[in-house]
């Protein structure tokens, strides 16, 4: 399984999401499916760093669609262009990038400081509302700094676990987030092949989704 073939899965269950937080709040089976799309993604901003080949275009391009992806995302969600009470993914995405970036370029110079830059960004998460914020920021770099691909699943899961854990502290009534953990299922068959796919395929999908069940909210929902 390529990456290109990770990535369309976790187009597809990010959608599924979507439809169940948008239109079908009460089918919870659609956004425990929606899980599974975070940490697919946050292994592949991993292996993007490894192959890219200017990461500096590759930060940039991400931060671009996190701007554009904004107002689709308040839209469909909040029904309000301007509401800056929760960001999209592509913030968290970018910030964990960073991470990885800042982390690398720095740990030989100044491990200490570089160590506090990635807390930094992810604090930044928490305090812009990010998709995952905080968690999201770290779970990325726990994923890189994992070597293996066996290590990189137990990190997801146990990750995804704590998550869950302090949801349920923080009072929520569902423990959601612990299916995330079972995306590493494709994992297992990921073949370290970038894989045959459309460069810009993910970043158009996101706003022109996000858009569409914009209008068919504004349609056919009261």
């Amino acid at each position: 399984m390529s990456g290109a073939t990770l990535k369309w899965i976790a187009i597809i269950t990010m959608i599924i999401d979507h439809i169940g937080a948008i239109f079908f709040q009460e089918l919870g089976l659609l956004r425990i499916i929606g899980r599974l799309a975070f940490p697919i993604f946050a292994f592949l901003i991993t292996e993007g760093y490894r192959y890219t080949r200017n990461i500096k275009k590759y930060a940039i391009r991400l931060g671009i669609f996190a701007l554009v992806s904004e107002i689709p995302f308040n839209l469909a969600f909040y029904r309000n262009p301007w509401d800056i009470s929760h960001q999209n993914v592509f913030f968290t995405l970018v910030l964990g990038l960073l991470c990885i970036w800042i982390y690398e370029e720095w740990k030989d110079k100044n491990r200490f400081l570089s160590l506090v830059a990635i807390y930094m960004l992810a604090l930044l998460a928490e305090i812009l509302r990010t998709d995952y914020g905080l968690f999201g920021v770290f779970l990325i770099f726990m994923i890189y700094q994992s070597k293996t691909i066996k290590g990189k699943m137990l990190a997801i899961v146990i990750m995804n676990g704590l998550l869950a854990w302090l949801n349920v502290l923080a009072g929520a009534t569902s423990i959601i987030q612990i299916y995330a953990g079972f995306s590493v299922i494709f994992l297992l068959f990921y073949n370290e092949k970038k894989g045959k796919g459309f460069k810009f395929v993910f970043y158009l999908i996101y706003p022109f989704h996000l858009i569409l069940f914009y209008i068919l909210k504004l349609l056919f929902v009261a």
